[in-house]
């Protein structure tokens, strides 16, 4: 169950979005805790680590928590886990504040400090029912290569990088993936989503929650030939035959796409708006809402609405034109 700790942290409204949360733990090396969209419970709010003000980690709250599904906090898979040792481009000593979404959650700020081993002449005199904190993992640039790591790239296009990865030497750890062009981070996610291919292959621990979409901003591409960087964990990827090289004409191609998509998005939405509002006209008439007087009605509007506007980006022009 869910302490009386945590329900005592939660907040209702924040920033933009009505959003509940628990920031549980935020020390020695560790970020964790879970948030819900109470406006959409299916939904999995981002959660950002800014350094500075600026972003150095983004992830999804999507991790699964039975005490979460038992208060009935959405379905349980709204938690987050960060292991700050395992993010490469953060020191010891880093400040950093904790965001959901475009909300600052934490108070004071939260200093990266990797927990220390015990000496071993001090922790020789703790007695035997005292535990010594144990040694932590190097971090994970001190590693040569991603040899106990099996990675599949499914995908590498403009906008998304879409695979899974599985440690084989911790089928229960879920690997931090992050997307970077030279020195910023596009987008980061973590390798937690079923696939039923790795259910079928047993790939791991047989859960088949190994599988990443990393979707990023176009917007953040040049127009031009780039080369981007996959980090796994914290260490660079790189394999024979995996290329992360994007080419400017499939950039500009890629962006073209995105706005004829949101155009067509748009005419949908006006196209029906305008369907809904010929039948209010209609009904309130006391007529049937296909009736052709409300088209006409509603034809009249949208041409006096669009003369009206065509009138002031007119008179917009001849201000900037001088006259």
């Amino acid at each position: 169950m869910v302490s009386k700790q945590i329900f005592k942290k939660i907040t209702g409204l924040r920033g933009k979005n009505a959003f509940q949360y628990s920031l549980d733990h935020a020390d020695e090396g560790v970020i964790s805790g879970w948030c819900l969209d109470t406006k959409d419970t299916n939904k999995h709010l981002s959660v950002q680590l800014h350094r500075d003000g600026v972003v150095v980690f983004a992830t999804k709250a999507d991790v699964y928590r039975g005490d979460l599904a038992e208060a009935k906090i959405g379905n349980g898979d709204h938690a987050f886990f960060i292991e700050l040792n395992r993010l490469s481009h953060l020191n010891q000593g880093d400040l950093i504040d904790v965001y959901i979404e475009d909300t600052k959650i934490n108070e004071a700020n939260v200093v990266v400090n990797y927990p220390t081993p015990v000496p071993t002449q001090i922790a020789e005199k703790i007695p035997e029912e005292v535990a010594v904190v144990p040694e932590p993992a190097a971090p994970i640039e001190q590693v040569d290569h991603l040899q106990d790591y099996r990675i599949q790239i499914d995908v590498s296009a403009p906008g998304l990088i879409a695979g899974w990865i599985m440690d084989r030497a911790r089928p229960a750890h879920r690997a931090q993936v992050e997307c970077w062009l030279n020195e910023q981070l596009l987008e980061s996610t973590t390798a937690n989503r079923t696939r039923e291919d790795l259910v079928v292959s047993k790939v791991g621990d047989e859960s088949g929650a190994y599988a990443f979409d990393l979707q990023y901003s176009l917007a953040k591409l040049p127009d031009a030939d780039c080369q981007l960087v996959l980090k796994v964990d914290g260490h660079r990827f790189v394999a024979d035959g995996v290329d992360f090289a994007l080419l400017s004409s499939a950039i500009v191609e890629a962006k073209a796409k995105q706005k004829l998509t949101r155009f067509n998005k748009l005419v949908r939405e006006e196209i029906s708006a305008i369907g809904e509002q010929i039948k209010h006209i209609n009904i309130n008439d006391g007529l049937p809402a296909d009736t052709v007087s409300g088209v006409i009605n509603v034809l009249i509007e949208r041409v006096a609405e669009l003369t009206a506007r065509c009138a002031v980006l007119e008179q917009a022009l001849q201000d900037k034109n001088g006259g």
